[in-house]
């Protein structure tokens, strides 16, 4: 899903008013790092999911930009708490 989601941004042409006399511009060449977690391989609480989609997408940063990167876990925390899904 997040690989879709980098390819159709990519491929994105997003029309922007500027309030002056330019009007309207296209604004082309788009890209997006996403960084993303799954439960429970990367963490059993919210705050270990969120942590470790952070880090990745920081990971996809370094990686060269407009990439996915999935699952790298944090470190865990001292006191887990177990998620609890509706």
């Amino acid at each position: 899903v997040a690989e879709r989601i980098r390819r159709r941004i990519a491929n994105l042409t997003v029309r922007v008013w500027t309030g002056d006399s330019r009007g309207e511009v296209a604004v082309d060449g788009l890209t997006v790092s996403i960084g993303g977690a799954t439960f429970p391989a990367d963490g059993n609480e919210l705050v270990q999911l969120v942590e470790g989609a952070d880090t990745a997408m920081y990971a996809a940063k370094r990686a060269g930009r407009n990439t996915v990167r999935m699952g790298t876990a944090p470190l865990p925390t001292a006191e887990p708490t177990p998620l609890t899904l509706p």
